[in-house]
């Protein structure tokens, strides 16, 4: 039941990112944006992550919790950017979509570091995220004139670094003292701010922009949002990571993503749906079905 429980609160948080996370990407416009309004992000998720930090702060002292936190800080600031400048060159359901399907890795890799085989099932069913991904590439090709070959790199992108922050997710939760979840979070979200606020700075610098209009007060508020759900979806995700199996857990979680993001680009942006799209939108619910039935 705490499973189900946890799993339920993150499909709730990802409604609100799918939200703000499109709003966004159109507000946004050149890269220094692009990597400060990021930064501003990670930032507000340390500082959330900080106050949770158990007393002594004993976490922070292991190098094999440091290690795992700064790849999964890695993932994670590549994960974000490719998703967000996926979503400028496609749609939002695709970027989605190649996100969600990188819970392979960690599923192929529980088999080996963590003692949880798949069934036959289960591999079909990963291989139909895969063409589902396939034919929504092919929708988004025909729809958005945008969309070319930095636009697959792209996608991509968001798909092999999402499956690294799954899998360290799931590393950090089988590794560490129960109870130490913030410390990930913190080392995590700290790594990728400090990536991104570098980038960041050398950019402002070389183009000589005043922060005030890098962030209006828009995109201030949207962080601050995003910021609060990220930071409680990456926190429940590391912490049901040891009690459910990887498979399970990161196919509910990011096979819902994709289900909320057909909605939420249909309901609230317009984004067109063809007969083609429809297709991948049903062939991924029913390889989720597939994989967390079999």
């Amino acid at each position: 039941m705490r499973g189900v429980a946890v799993i339920t609160v993150i499909l709730l948080c990802k409604i609100v990112q799918c939200i703000y996370t499109k709003r966004m990407s159109i507000d946004i416009h050149g890269r220094t944006q692009l990597m400060t309004s990021t930064a501003y992000q990670y930032l507000l998720c340390m500082l959330l992550a900080a106050m949770l930090l158990p007393a002594g702060h004993g976490g922070l002292l292991s190098p094999e919790a440091a290690g795992i936190s700064f790849v999964g800080g890695i993932a994670l600031f590549g994960s974000t950017l490719c998703s967000l400048m996926a979503m400028k060159n496609g749609t939002m359901l695709l970027a989605t979509l190649f996100g969600s399907a990188g819970l392979v890795i960690p599923s192929v890799a529980g088999i080996f570091l963590f003692g949880e085989p798949l069934s036959i099932w289960q591999c079909l069913g990963m291989a139909g995220l895969i063409y589902a991904a396939y034919l929504l590439v092919g929708c988004s090709r025909q729809i958005y004139n945008g969309f070319s070959a930095k636009s697959l790199l792209y996608l991509l992108g968001a798909f092999l670094s999402n499956g690294i922050v799954m899998l360290t997710q799931k590393l950090y939760a089988l590794s560490v003292p129960e109870g130490e979840v913030s410390v990930f979070s913190f080392l995590a979200f700290g790594t990728a701010f400090l990536l991104l606020g570098i980038a960041g700075f050398a950019d402002i610098r070389r183009t000589g922009s005043r922060l005030k209009e890098i962030m209006p007060k828009q995109l201030l508020i949207y962080g601050a949002l995003l910021s609060a759900v990220l930071f409680l979806i990456n926190y429940l995700a590391t912490e049901a990571s040891a009690i459910v199996p990887s498979v399970i857990l990161f196919s509910l979680v990011n096979g819902g993503s994709t289900v909320i993001s057909a909605l939420v680009a249909a309901i609230l942006y317009r984004e067109p749906v063809s007969r083609k799209s429809a297709l991948g939108i049903v062939v991924s619910i029913a390889a989720l079905i597939v994989i967390n039935t079999f």
